[in-house]
């Protein structure tokens, strides 16, 4: 816990800054792993350098972190929710890395939407085949939540989430996720699979 007189003093001291300057650490706040050539494309270089001058961040290398750890605290606090989302979309569009890309489209999106389900579900397939098991299933788990109900894909979605969290361990979830899940309209192969898992 962070003593209130603290937190609002550096608060008191990012708000102060231009936007520019808060959205950079607050970027910082959503995505520890961001570069300088992330940051440069994201609110260039030279917003880079202020924030630097100001002592808000520091650049090691390629690598850029906030000045003191309170600081991206700070700006996800003085963020609204609606800011948050959007600059997840922006990351989502700048960083090179796709399961970056899609940690982001996932975490920055509140509604299903069809387009964005299938980015984030891809990812939980590439983590899963390179054996990233949790990453995976966290994934998976947004994009049962980002895919329609009523989409083709979702009856799959559900099963892929449900082997995941099998493969964890996290049982209890994939047994309720499955049976609450499962409807007359799946295909037989669906519903094989779903009285598989839940034996």
């Amino acid at each position: 816990p962070v003593p209130g007189d603290i937190e609002e003093l550096l608060g008191t001291r990012l708000s102060a800054r231009p936007p520019e300057l808060r959205r950079l650490v607050l970027a910082l706040a959503l995505d520890g792993d961001l570069r300088a050539d992330d940051l440069g494309r994201l609110c260039g270089a030279e917003v880079l350098g202020e924030a630097v001058e100001a002592g808000l961040v520091v650049v090691e290398r390629d690598r850029v972190r906030p000045a003191h750890p309170l600081l991206a605290a700070a700006a996800r606090s003085l963020a609204t929710e609606e800011e948050v989302d959007a600059l997840h979309m922006q990351l989502a569009e700048v960083l090179a890395d796709q399961q970056q890309c899609a940690v982001h489209v996932a975490l920055g999106s509140r509604d299903p939407d069809g387009e964005k389900s299938a980015i984030v579900a891809s990812a939980a397939a590439r983590a899963g085949a390179r054996g990233a098991t949790r990453e995976a299933a966290v994934l998976a788990g947004h994009a049962v939540r980002l895919t329609p109900r009523s989409s083709p894909q979702f009856p799959d979605r559900v099963l892929d989430l449900a082997d995941r969290l099998r493969i964890v361990g996290d049982k209890t979830e994939m047994t309720t996720l499955v049976a609450d899940s499962l409807a007359p309209s799946w295909t037989p192969f669906q519903q094989v699979r779903a009285h598989l898992l839940l034996a």
